[in-house]
């Protein structure tokens, strides 16, 4: 047994959190280098290489084009890097699944194009007038608001109607 495997079990049998509090105090006072580190094992991307990318991004983020912190965007699936990205734009894409079609369909949607036909919106989908006086008071045919967790009457999951 080598020197620091003596150490190591005898600096676990005194204290068995002694590693896991060391790494978090190595994290909390150098957060850079715990990053770096983490970007190395997890992307295989180095430090110079990290540089290299934010110098030809300009520091900006690579969607929204803003001067702030960067985290790297990468493949799930292959964990192949893609970009730095800020973190908004980064959690945008994970909510969209990252998924180019669900994001074609949000930019039509912002367009105001109806993803079904390509057509403009002329009314809305729903009486937004009507679920917001349903959400706030009790019609009086029974029905609980949706915060007691009761249907609107017109709903499918209405039994008394069907």
């Amino acid at each position: 047994m080598s020197k620091y495997s003596e150490w190591a079990t005898k600096m676990r049998a005194k204290n068995p959190n002694y590693f896991k509090e060391a790494g978090r105090k190595a994290r909390r006072d150098h957060p850079e280098r715990s990053y770096l580190y983490h970007i190395k094992w997890a992307y295989g991307l180095t430090k110079e290489a990290w540089e290299r990318i934010t110098a030809k991004q300009r520091g900006h983020c690579w969607i929204c084009q803003r001067h702030v912190k960067l985290v790297v965007d990468h493949d799930h699936r292959t964990t192949k890097f893609r970009a730095l990205l800020c973190n908004r734009c980064n959690t945008g894409l994970g909510y969209f699944e990252h998924s180019p079609h669900l994001l074609e369909r949000a930019i039509r949607h912002l367009q105001g194009m109806n993803p079904g036909n390509e057509e403009p919106y002329l009314t809305p989908m729903f009486d937004l007038d009507r679920i917001a006086a349903c959400t706030r008071t009790n019609t009086g045919s029974g029905y609980r608001s949706r915060k007691s967790g009761g249907n609107p009457p017109d709903s499918p999951q209405n039994n008394h109607d069907i």
